[in-house]
């Protein structure tokens, strides 16, 4: 707590912002002092207040009113993890994984800016100078500052660039991006955000994050927003007068018809419509920040400007995933939500923020695409892509960088839950699907055009609780054998226990056919320390009986054919489990070596083991029991919950020994992992990179463990707010600033990581 600044909850205070939108009434400093402390408190209800207190009174040393909440406060944050070389705004290397942490609080716009104003005030040189000076280097095509760390500039050079092997081509945007888009079209955003407003999970996350807020209301916000911008500008630039008081305007932006404004940045009309709209954003921070500075007094302005960041910080709030959202399905959420979709309609942009101001991140990106129904439609989303990279690579000649960098695709399947379940067959109409879309991915193989050249790679991605690896395996052997060389699967990365991702991994290389090449996304599950997992979970858990049998099926055939010796004495109690479990599954006490087999039998195609099963074959008893495990009613039975210790019949010492079987199987089959650092600390089991499991695998390497080869991506880069080269970043200040490594040793293990992306990319 002592080292966190309470002022990071300054633009995600929903309360504040209820007092403004739905009560219309100003606000004190000691208003937004008490919100920050108890949104503070909020990430740990077991510290005592008086704590807080003291942490949240030294916060505000030096803030007495609204204006020094941003030339103070906000400012002050800038100044701790911000520093200048040269014109460059870089973030304070030793502070770069808490930063990465800041970020679903505070859009990184608005810090740059203060940064920017506290070095270099604007007023010597003119509005349009000062942009070109210290904006533009900043803020050309992305708003996330890097830290300076010479090492990862040499590597990122001796290559061109970086590799991202793992990343997908929607939720990329960066929430300064998207906002300027919802403030230019609010109608389009607000179409979006009620197409998805019906979904489940959407529903929950507006409940969530945000009570009162609702795709409407949001409309309405932006609505304001966009007055409040421009009354910003008026008062700052023309010194306009109050019109009514403040709590008159506040109840006339709430209830009152707004006069529409203009769709482009009021700053245009100081500075022209030729500039982007993330200068003018900056401008208009940077040029508040300096009015309130010298018109301290003037509470009218600072509420107009506390009022608009936070509505920019509810923005950011369903862009970026927060703190308090672990696990996958709160990711799938962000996914799902609608805030993106207008902003990623054309890919130029994206390509250029992925590729860094500099231009210079990128070398080889695989992006991820969910294929369509038709060739035509995968053809088209193809071509649109194409021609995304094609213009970054316009704009990188037209600055005269003619070394190669490479955009290909994967074209991954979208797990989904079995809702309209058959009674004989899991997941049968999703396998259809599957299918489907596997013969339209063949037929664009066969075409021989650009388009299929592109596509180099086949994954299945989304919500491990919705579709387990099975479900995919006809379709993988059928692309296999139509051309397609390169496969990868998401494994391992959120499920209800060890065990069960663990075995996930092992299903996905066993059931969908991977060789040696082929990748895992994720598998954060073979790396988690099995002790914060279980102490995040309480030492409990509920688990559906049938898939803690599949995972101690999984544990005793991995743990047999080991033959390791630390493990081989459980095996009778795991034997005795799995005979209760039978039976509570399956109706009857089945033999543990015909439970294993026909487990193993997953990979077949379940509607063709039922068409062509009579009485006659009825001795091919795991294919009997594969269909048993497919039928409605060993389902039921299957489904039941039941809890369970974390620590059951595996410690925490025998589930680390499983941990590294199955990282040596990977090692021995040579399948590669990629790791997402952000992605995987925020929706994994850490509450930040103290804990990120890539220190697990490097330092288990160290001690002579097997552990397969690693490369590097960044999955969402717009919902976890990085690029790769703050990815590399970041695993290069958790390794010398959380665990002490010596720097020579960290950046060795980085030039590993690009080698082994180098080798490994599709």
């Amino acid at each position: 707590m002592i080292s966190s600044p309470f002022i990071r909850n300054l633009l995600s205070d929903e309360k504040s912002l209820y007092k403004y939108f739905v009560e219309s009434r100003p606000i004190t400093v000691e208003d937004v002092k008490r919100h920050l402390m108890l949104a503070e408190r909020e990430n740990n209800i077991y510290i005592p207040d008086h704590h807080y207190r003291l942490g949240c009174e030294k916060a505000f040393e030096g803030i007495e009113c609204l204006s020094d909440l941003f030339t103070v406060g906000l400012a002050g944050v800038a100044d701790m993890f911000l520093e200048f070389r040269e014109k460059v705004v870089y973030v304070k290397v030793e502070k770069f994984n808490e930063w990465q942490m800041l970020l679903p609080y505070i859009p990184p716009l608005i810090l740059v800016a203060a940064k920017v104003w506290k070095e270099h005030p604007p007023r010597v040189i003119s509005h349009t100078e000062y942009i070109a000076k210290f904006l533009v280097v900043n803020l050309r095509y992305t708003t996330l500052p890097s830290p300076y760390i010479r090492q990862l500039d040499e590597l990122r050079g001796k290559d061109n660039g970086l590799y991202d092997l793992h990343i997908h081509l929607n939720g990329a945007i960066e929430t300064d991006t998207a906002w300027q888009d919802f403030l230019q079209h609010p109608d389009e955003v607000y179409q979006e955000l009620m197409e998805a407003a019906g979904k489940r999970m959407v529903k929950e996350q507006y409940l969530q994050l945000s009570p009162f807020i609702t795709p409407a209301t949001f409309r309405r916000l932006l609505q304001i927003a966009r007055v409040l911008r421009m009354m910003l500008c008026e008062r700052i630039l023309c010194s306009k007068e109050n019109d009514v008081s403040l709590k008159a305007l506040l109840g006339k932006l709430t209830y009152a018809e707004l006069q529409e404004m203009s769709s482009c940045h009021p700053m245009t009309y100081l500075i022209g419509n030729d500039c982007k709209p993330k200068y003018l954003e900056a401008l208009l921070y940077i040029l508040t920040l300096d009015y309130l500075d010298r018109n301290k007094a003037d509470d009218y302005t600072a509420t107009l400007f506390h009022y608009y960041l936070l509505i920019l910080g509810q923005a950011n709030k369903m862009l970026v995933q927060q703190p308090c959202c672990f696990g996958f399905e709160e990711f799938q959420k962000y996914s799902m939500n609608g805030y993106r979709e207008f902003s990623e309609r054309e890919y130029k942009r994206r390509f250029l923020q992925l590729a860094g101001n500099a231009l210079e991140n990128v070398r080889l990106l695989e992006g991820r695409f969910s294929p369509k129904d038709t060739l035509t439609q995968d053809e088209e989303l193809i071509g649109k892509a194409t021609s995304g990279w094609n213009e970054l690579s316009k704009v990188k000649k037209y600055y005269g960088m003619n070394h190669p960098s490479e955009l290909t695709l994967v074209s991954h399947f979208i797990k989904k839950p079995d809702i309209d379940a058959d009674d004989f067959i899991r997941h049968k109409w999703l396998r259809h699907e599957v299918m489907h879309k596997a013969n339209v991915l063949v037929q664009l193989k066969n075409s021989g055009t650009g388009y299929s050249k592109k596509v180099v790679g086949i994954d299945a991605a989304a919500s491990e609780f919705d579709a387990p690896p099975e479900v995919f395996a006809p379709a993988y052997r059928y692309l296999r054998e139509n051309g397609y060389d390169h496969f990868t699967y998401h494994a391992g990365e959120d499920f209800y226990h060890i065990l069960s991702g663990l075995r996930a991994v092992y299903e996905a290389i066993e059931f969908l056919d991977l060789r040696r090449g082929d990748r895992i996304g994720h598998a954060s599950a073979t790396g988690v320390s099995a002790a914060i997992w279980s102490q995040n979970m309480g030492g409990q858990l509920l688990i559906r009986q049938g898939e803690y049998l599949d995972d101690l099926l999984f544990a005793y055939s991995l743990i047999e054919g080991s033959a390791n010796p630390s493990l081989m004495g459980i095996l009778p109690l795991i034997a005795k489990k799995i005979n209760d479990l039978s039976f509570d599954v399956y109706g009857e006490h089945v033999p543990l070596r015909l439970l294993v087999d026909a487990w193993r039998c997953r990979f077949h195609d379940p509607e063709e083991e039922l068409e062509k099963y009579t009485v006659e074959l009825d001795n091919d008893l795991p294919i009997r029991y594969l269909l048993a495990y497919h039928h409605k009613s060993t389902r039921i039975r299957y489904d039941k919950i039941i809890e369970v210790k974390t620590f059951d019949l595996l410690e925490e010492k025998e589930l680390t020994e499983l941990q590294l079987l199955l990282l040596a199987y990977m090692c021995q089959h040579e399948i590669v992992i990629e790791t997402l650092p952000t992605s995987n600390v925020v929706i994994g089991v850490h509450r930040d990179y103290k804990s990120y499991h890539l220190y697990n695998w490097m330092m288990w390497k160290e001690q002579g463990k097997l552990i397969p080869p690693i490369v590097v991506g960044t999955d969402d880069p717009g919902i976890f707010a990085t690029n790769i080269y703050n990815e590399y970043a970041n695993i290069y200040c958790q390794l010398v600033y959380e665990k002490k490594i010596n720097p020579q040793n960290a950046v060795k293990y980085l030039e590993e990581l690009q080698h082994n992306s180098r080798l490994y990319a599709f």
